[in-house]
């Protein structure tokens, strides 16, 4: 069952959490994922999903494991909204989207704000660049609790 908040999300029934390994998504996830890719050295592999649902929001999910551990999960949102779409709206309701399921972020030193659990660190990033273009996004990211 999804606990986003501690860093588990649930995959066609499958729990994903921080002792999530690569074999254990190639094992009970064959099939559901749409890509996967492993770097020559071994040491980064990555996992994407489509069409999952979080609470009720459908993501595009990237799993990262470096060193066999899982590093972080990548989730892109597909908010439905009127009107035109821009990656600031996207961040926009991906803060929301977190408000509504985990409560008001907090702010931390370094000035991040997200939420912190024993075994990870949730935000959004909204990103632009005149180089790569603009992207928006949730990351869970672990061991940074």
């Amino acid at each position: 069952m999804t606990d986003l908040k501690n860093g588990v999300i649930e995959i066609q029934g499958y729990e994903i959490n921080a002792k999530t390994t690569p074999e254990d998504i190639k094992k009970n996830l064959e099939g559901a994922y749409c890509h996967y890719n492993k770097i020559p050295t071994g040491e980064i592999e990555s996992f994407l999903f489509d069409e999952v649902f979080i609470y009720d929001c459908m993501f595009t999910i990237k799993l990262s494991f470096y060193l066999g551990k899982l590093d972080s999960i990548k989730l892109e949102s597909h908010h439905e909204y009127e009107g035109e779409f821009s990656w600031k709206k996207d961040h926009k309701l991906d803060d929301q989207w977190l408000e509504d399921n985990l409560g008001p972020m907090q702010t931390y030193p370094d000035y991040s704000q997200g939420y912190k659990s024993d075994v990870c660190f949730i935000n959004s990033y909204y990103m632009s660049d005149p180089r790569c273009g603009e992207e928006a996004y949730i990351t869970i990211r672990y061991n940074e609790g």
